[in-house]
């Protein structure tokens, strides 16, 4: 069960020649375009057939698999909602009613845009920044942003986290805020999620950090705090924990090397 939440360490934007993957979830936004080839997807229960010239908008923490893709070209863009600030908002609080984008609905200028982030997107976060807002800008409207719909206990609990990951929360303020024991949280954690509570949340935190190491020019303590550690020795060796060096060698890196990594 620990492979159903995914916890995606790189910032992803690139091209794959298969979509094949069982059910799962993660907190980062995804987006499929077909250049050519075709799949089944299934999203949240709802069956699609994607083909060439037809997009996906897939949300934070909607449980999503592909199957029987055939061989092609499939632009897969897989990025923090914080990577584009101006939609943000409605990322982490909505859900699209249609995920799926027909061919149709999709303009040549979207194209050109995705054929930019096909080509270069994940090697500059300015970049991919600026252009994925201007695609969203574009096919939001045709995905039928709507409220949430009332979800299971696990995503409504990890829909909470990605919600409040920057504030000092504790398994007890969650507990009082969803009306859930500290006990069975736990153990929705450890069964469904696969991991422990503070280790989810401080994953969270660090993807977030990542971010703003690359894009900001703050301090490593003022971006530990900004993501809602309490102490530059927690933040620390949390960051070398889940990433595998410190915050400031990752800031020293080679900034293409380093955009590769979220």
């Amino acid at each position: 069960m620990a492979d159903f939440v995914q916890l995606h360490s790189k910032y992803r934007s690139d091209l794959t020649a298969t979509l094949t993957f069982p059910p799962h979830l993660h907190s980062h936004i995804e987006m499929i375009y077909v250049w050519e080839g075709e799949s089944n997807v299934r999203i949240d229960g709802n069956d699609y057939r994607i083909t060439a010239g037809d997009m996906l908008l897939i949300f934070p923490n909607c449980v999503h698999s592909f199957m029987d893709g055939r061989k092609g070209k499939y632009f897969c863009s897989i990025f923090p909602c914080e990577a584009v600030p101006a939609h943000s908002d409605i990322l982490l609080a909505k859900r699209p009613q249609n995920p799926f984008i027909s061919k149709n609905a999709i303009s040549d200028e979207v194209k050109a845009l995705l054929g930019i982030l096909s080509r270069s997107g994940e090697n500059d976060p300015g970049l991919f920044s600026g252009v994925m807002t201007a695609i969203l800008y574009k096919v939001l409207p045709e995905a039928e942003i709507t409220e949430k719909a009332p979800s299971d206990t696990t995503r409504q609990i990890l829909d909470y986290c990605l919600a409040h990951y920057r504030e000092p929360l504790t398994l007890k303020e969650l507990s009082k805020d969803l009306h859930i024991s500290t006990s069975r949280l736990s153990h929705i954690f450890e069964e469904k999620v696969g991991l422990p509570f503070r280790y989810y949340v401080n994953y969270l935190r660090v993807l977030e950090a990542c971010r703003l190491l690359l894009s900001s020019r703050e301090s490593i303590s003022a971006v530990a705090l900004a993501c809602g550690f309490d102490s530059i020795r927690s933040f620390n060796r949390n960051f070398l924990y889940i990433i595998g060096k410190t915050p400031t060698e990752y800031r020293c890196e080679d900034f293409r090397a380093a955009s590769q990594i979220f």
